[in-house]
Parts: structure tokens; sequence; C-alpha cells
């Protein structure tokens, strides 16, 4: 429990710091599949935002966009991984590739 939480912060963090590595899940935690990005960010803030990273080889970078307004909006991964998985759902980026991130329950 104490590691999810500590993982939560590392997340919210992220946005800020994007040197942040997390390697490993515990050992009770089951991958359950990978973050659904763009449906998060069109199930948040509408059909018109588009899931897309500010850096390519930088996991933390993904934000909501719409194009034609200019608006940006940061993705809290945890909450990706909890609409689809529920409550207990939580992410973490296999890499520092923006596209290697799993969700665990």
């Amino acid at each position: 429990m104490i590691r999810r939480i500590l993982l939560s912060l590392a997340i919210t963090a992220g946005l800020a710091v994007t040197s942040v590595a997390i390697t490993a899940s515990p050992a009770s935690a089951g991958q359950v599949g990978s973050a659904d990005i763009q449906g998060y960010c069109q199930a948040t803030y509408g059909s018109a935002f588009n899931a897309t990273t500010v850096a390519p080889h930088d996991a933390w970078s993904w934000r909501c966009y719409r194009a034609s307004t200019q608006t940006w909006h940061g993705i809290n991964m945890n909450l990706v991984c909890m609409r689809q998985f529920g409550n207990f759902a939580y992410a973490v980026p296999l890499s520092s590739n923006p596209y290697s991130w799993r969700c665990y329950v």
C-alpha cells in the first residue's frame, strides 16, 4: 500500500520532473493492460482532444491537446488506468518510452 501511494506521488511529480524512473511493480500486482490515453483524453475533455507527447523519449510527457484552441491538459496516468480498470488500478511506465505505460491492479 505504501509503495502504491509513493507511486501515485511519483507520477504526479513526474509532470514536473522527467528523470523519474520506476522499474518494478509490487509482487502481488498483476498487469491488466496498456493505458488507453486517447480514450482518457476524449472521455475527460471531449472528443476534440487528442493524446500527444511533448517529448518523444519521455514517458511522462503525455498531454491532452485540442488543436483548434491550442488547449493543453496534463495527464495523471493513474487516473487513465482507473478509468479503464477500476479504482484500484495504477500506472507504471516500463521505460522512458511514452508508449510503455501499463496498468496494474
